[in-house]
């Protein structure tokens, strides 16, 4: 992050996996505010964005 250039770069080769992708998974207890905007994004592409509580949650039916 260091390198403007970089950082910038970075961010663009996340977004564009983010753009071939069907779902996102947020991991994670606190919320970064890259995170907040990948799910920005994602709500934007019509992308599912979950937790991956919330898909384990699915696995076992609701069972922990």
């Amino acid at each position: 992050d260091a390198v403007p250039e970089e950082h910038k770069s970075g961010i663009d080769m996340s977004r564009d996996l983010l753009r071939r992708s069907h779902v996102l998974v947020v991991c994670g207890h606190s919320m970064t505010e890259a995170m907040k905007n990948d799910i920005a994004v994602a709500q934007r592409l019509g992308i599912t964005a979950t937790t991956l509580e919330g898909i384990l949650s699915v696995k076992g039916q609701g069972r922990r």
